[in-house]
């Protein structure tokens, strides 16, 4: 028997330049929401803020993980989203920090921050690397985990190499292995130029391991409402005296994937009861 769904629910883009009318053509088997992890792409042309504006307005549903992701939504398209909290992942790792260490081939001893995932321009590896140069001697280990994306920053990344104080492992990192590093680190770094939200953000809350984040507006906004970490305002001296200097308390207990399920499905009625 064939069922049809109760809802079609996007969570990224298929085809930017097609997804209105892919999402027009989805309506008319079953309401459809759309979850905007990303408000506008980091890799935005200027036809990009009129097509996702679309996609936003073809939606029975629109959902944003923050206040500050949800005023851009509604200012680019005259949309009002839903706001609903990032799932926090499951932990896949043992939570002990010295057999991380040990199982990444770390000192046992010492501070060490991690920069993971994707190398991409917007994280600011140039940034990390003019923050390392600075230090010296007297900079904590860095922990660089991910595969590089952007060839431009491949430069950044010898840069770090080149202080003594980072270990940079430019390979693609699976969920594992990210968190295996989460746990490995006394804190996470997230020094984006721009973000709406970050994956990594919610898997360090997942392990109680405390982020240092750049002011982006809606990444900020998400940092302090978790009570995740400490927002970062400035370049190198602010960044400097941040991974030197104590750091936050490891921030409390996310919700679990089932209370944030509930809230999704609560979100799915109302995407019926608009239809209706």
């Amino acid at each position: 028997m064939k069922r049809r769904p109760g809802v079609i629910h996007f969570q990224a883009p298929l085809n930017r330049r097609l997804d209105a009318r892919l999402v027009r053509l989805a309506r008319r088997t079953a309401p459809v929401a759309w979850t905007a992890h990303d408000v506008l792409p980091f890799d935005r042309t200027d036809a990009d803020r009129d097509r996702f504006a679309a996609i936003y307005r073809a939606a029975d549903l629109v959902l944003v993980h923050s206040a500050a992701a949800a005023d851009e939504l509604q200012q680019l398209s005259g949309v009002e989203p839903q706001v609903i909290d990032h799932v926090a992942p499951r932990p896949v790792v043992d939570p002990d920090r010295l057999e991380a260490r040990r199982r990444l081939g770390l000192p046992a001893e010492g501070r060490i921050l991690a920069a993971l995932g994707f190398v991409r321009r917007y994280k600011r590896y140039g940034l990390l690397a003019d923050v390392w140069e600075e230090l010296g001697t007297a900079a904590p280990l860095l922990l660089v985990l991910g595969e590089v994306l952007d060839e431009s920053e491949r430069p950044e990344l010898e840069r770090l190499e080149r202080t003594g104080r980072a270990v940079i492992r430019p390979s693609y990192a699976s969920e594992e292995d990210l968190q295996l590093a989460v746990v490995a680190a006394d804190a996470l770094l997230l020094p984006y130029e721009t973000s709406s939200e970050s994956g990594l953000l919610h898997q360090a809350r997942a392990l109680g391991v405390p982020v240092l984040s750049s002011d982006a507006p809606q990444l900020a906004t998400s940092v302090r409402a978790t009570e995740a970490g400490r927002v970062v305002t400035g370049g190198v001296e602010a960044w400097a005296a941040a991974v030197t200097e104590p750091l936050p308390s490891p921030p409390p207990a996310p919700a679990s994937p089932e209370e944030t399920g509930r809230k999704h499905l609560e979100a799915y009625g109302l995407a019926r009861v608009r239809r209706r």
